[in-house]
């Protein structure tokens, strides 16, 4: 599926227009190195003793940034349509406090591709709020229902 977009960008003062193809894969890793549903392994820090995993929202992310970058928090999968809603969003500084966020190995956070996975078929649906139930759906049946998934989302800023 090809997409054409047109993007506003806020320093220049420009629109241009984005050719966007999506296409779905069934080999994206959940991002926990002792899975046995995926085929590629994960090189992340995830493990399957986690007492938990959160999903945050695009708003959730941008209203309380401070708190996900707290060293206690870890587990956190970020999802891609809720990076690019981010980005359209947050300010270049907030946007590199993220980046620098999912980098960290230390910090036990997985950056998951739902816009082009197979199971969650993002490309159908237009909003980022929407993909997330299904994301933490994909999450609960793959690690076999053995951790509790938190979906963290703003529906008020969201309207």
């Amino acid at each position: 599926q090809t997409r054409l977009r047109y993007k506003y960008r806020k320093r220049t003062r420009t629109i241009f227009s984005n050719l966007e193809d999506h296409y779905l894969r069934g080999d994206i890793s959940c991002g926990f190195e002792a899975c046995c549903h995926c085929t590629l392994p994960a090189c992340t820090g995830l493990t399957m003793d986690v007492p938990y995993i959160c999903i945050p929202d695009a708003y959730a992310l941008l209203d309380f940034l401070e708190v996900w970058e707290l060293q206690d928090l870890s587990n956190v999968v970020i999802c891609t349509s809720v990076l690019q809603k981010f980005s359209v969003l947050g300010n270049i500084r907030k946007v590199g406090k993220l980046r620098s966020l999912y980098r960290d190995q230390r910090r036990h956070v997985y950056l998951f591709d739902d816009l082009h996975c197979q199971w969650i078929a993002g490309g159908r649906a237009k909003d980022p709020t929407q993909l997330l139930p299904e994301v933490a759906r994909f999450y609960w049946d793959h690690l076999d229902h053995k951790v509790p998934v938190i979906v963290v989302f703003d529906r008020l800023a969201a309207l």
